[in-house]
């Protein structure tokens, strides 16, 4: 049985509208600040700080 090439167009339209809204939802890196304070005996203190958008699944963000 062959597919109507109509129904091979609507299935790869729908295959794209996914695949771009998993795209979109990715997690994004908006603001990356890293501060560096040195001591005189050569210690340093880092602080980073982030603002990022991540989805509310889970306690992990890969970027």
């Amino acid at each position: 049985m062959t597919m109507k090439p109509l129904s091979i167009k609507i299935c790869l339209l729908l295959g794209l509208l996914i695949s771009a809204t998993s795209v979109f939802s990715r997690p994004s890196l908006n603001n990356l600040d890293i501060k560096v304070v040195l001591s005189k005996n050569g210690d340093a203190r880092i602080t980073e700080t982030r603002e990022m958008y991540i989805d509310d699944e889970g306690t992990e963000c890969w970027t």
